[in-house]
């Protein structure tokens, strides 16, 4: 049985670009843990990467990105549901001249 999928965002990332899509008629159940998903951020002036997951929440990394536009740099966040898609927009970015950083970047 296929599952029906619906858009949640895209977030334009330059020439990359990222699309979340989330599954349709799934209930959470109580008690149940929280979906887990990958984080991507990137720094399009210093045109490096990171890549930070499994996590269950993103709102560390959500304010940091924030925080840091708010003081002009220019950098933006991907949240991907699974290794696979993040391992894609890796790929994607390497094309594009990135590198990925080890460390964190914000």
């Amino acid at each position: 049985m296929r599952a029906s999928l619906r858009l949640v965002e895209i977030i334009a990332l330059g020439d990359v670009g990222c699309l979340v899509l989330m599954e349709m008629g799934k209930q959470k159940r109580s008690g149940a843990a929280p979906p887990l998903f990958w984080v991507v951020v990137e720094d399009h002036q210093t045109k490096v990467f990171a890549v930070f997951g499994p996590l269950s929440k993103d709102i560390e990394w959500t304010n940091r990105v924030a925080f840091a536009r708010e003081r002009g740099r220019d950098v933006t966040i991907c949240t991907v549901t699974s290794e696979g898609d993040a391992n894609i927009i890796t790929g994607n970015l390497t094309q594009h001249g990135f590198a990925r950083s080890t460390v964190a970047i914000l």
